[in-house]
């Protein structure tokens, strides 16, 4: 990792995981993409998986099991990346709920 927080060019573009995972990081990085803590400069935003996406925000009602699996955190942080990307943008998803 650079001092600037992108990492090293390692030929496939860089990656910045939403809502940082160790794993899910570990995980591009062993398939050769370069790892970046800055989104700005990310060839590739990649949300991570977590608890159910708030339904409220796709203008449907919650069930009882949806207020239980709800993380406003990761939605509010989700969000904010998705609008601070420029397009175009590849982006990519791990299940949440």
């Amino acid at each position: 990792m650079t001092s600037s927080g992108k990492g090293l060019d390692r030929g496939k573009g860089f990656v910045y995981v939403v809502g940082y995972d160790k794993d899910v990081t570990a995980m591009f990085y062993n398939r050769g993409y370069g790892i970046t803590k800055i989104q700005k400069q990310a060839d590739i935003l990649c949300f991570i998986g977590g608890w159910d996406i708030d339904p409220s925000l796709y203008n449907q009602k919650r069930n009882k099991e949806a207020r239980v699996n709800v993380s406003f955190e990761d939605d509010r942080r989700d969000i904010a990346a998705w609008k601070m990307s420029e397009t175009p943008k590849t982006k990519v998803g791990i299940c949440r709920g």
